[in-house]
């Protein structure tokens, strides 16, 4: 398997990740604020399903467009063994998924939360403290796995630096 099919697969495992983890947490937070809110509109679960179906089938339909924006092209045109830096970039791309599927997650539910807190207890709702750490920390992380997905180009010059050092 080359490298570019190796991330197209890897691109449609995390749709399918995407998609099922998104509607668990939309139909939860959904049916969570029906109980507790008598009159909460159907509206914003199904603009956000619709979202994350449509970005979903995006991604599923062009996992070879996007493998192809992501990993270098030097390596399609030659039919050699695979080199080092396609093997590296897929690897940081692996690991930026995983970045980002932890983090991207984390940090939608820490608005969800807020806002159904503030708009169910809008008198009595105290934010944790830690509550901007946790945003924080979460947005690094979401940058760190956009870079890493995106071929994390500094940190193979790193590694290059420290094989050759």
């Amino acid at each position: 398997m080359t490298p570019l099919q190796t991330l197209a697969v890897t691109i449609r495992c995390f749709t399918l990740w995407l998609f099922l983890y998104s509607a668990t947490i939309i139909f939860s937070n959904y049916f969570y604020a029906k109980e507790h809110v008598g009159n909460f509109s159907l509206l914003t679960p199904f603009i956000s399903l619709l979202f994350v179906s449509i970005v979903c089938i995006l991604l599923w339909k062009f996992p070879l467009f996007i493998s192809k924006k992501i990993l270098p092209t030097t390596h399609e045109a030659s039919n050699s063994s695979p080199l080092f830096e396609s093997w590296f970039t897929v690897g940081s791309s692996l690991v930026g998924l995983f970045a980002l599927s932890k983090s991207i997650p984390a940090l939608a539910g820490y608005f969800i939360q807020h806002y159904l807190a503030f708009k169910l207890y809008p008198t009595t709702f105290q934010a944790n403290p830690d509550w901007p750490l946790h945003v924080a920390f979460n947005i690094f992380q979401v940058v760190f796995g956009l870079w890493l997905f995106l071929g994390g180009k500094g940190l193979k010059k790193i590694l290059m630096w420290a094989r050759h050092a």
